[in-house]
């Protein structure tokens, strides 16, 4: 993944700018892909979902509010089919159906009834 790195973006363990793409760190099994603005996100093979990046609200799923320049595991993801990076928040869709997002839900984004922020995944009401 080429580009700007200032907050890990690339997932290579650096925050050096690259206009080349580079290997993404400890990630050869991804099945999906997502890039949001700031931080991305991949499925892997086992359903698990790493993501890397800026986390300033949560984005990375992992708990923390932490940037991270390498892949971190999105808590208690194990049966993800697909990903979707958005500016600060993201979603999986799971193999039952159900959707869970997480980080930014500043305006209802999670869809979990709520404007709070989650740094762990939320179940979408409805799905």
């Amino acid at each position: 993944m080429p580009g700007s790195n200032a907050s890990g973006t690339l997932g290579n363990g650096s925050t050096n700018d690259s206009s080349v793409p580079v290997a993404v760190f400890a990630i050869s099994n991804a099945k999906a892909i997502s890039a949001g603005s700031t931080h991305s996100c991949a499925v892997l093979a086992d359903g698990s979902v790493k993501c890397w990046g800026a986390n300033a609200r949560g984005a990375l799923g992992d708990g923390t509010t932490t940037d991270s320049s390498v892949p971190v595991a999105v808590s208690n993801m194990t049966n993800a089919v697909a990903v979707a990076a958005d500016t600060g928040h993201t979603c999986a869709m799971l193999a039952d159906g159900k959707v869970q997002c997480w980080g930014s839900n500043l305006s209802g984004e999670l869809g979990d009834g709520t404007t709070n922020d989650s740094s762990v995944p939320v179940t979408v009401a409805g799905f």
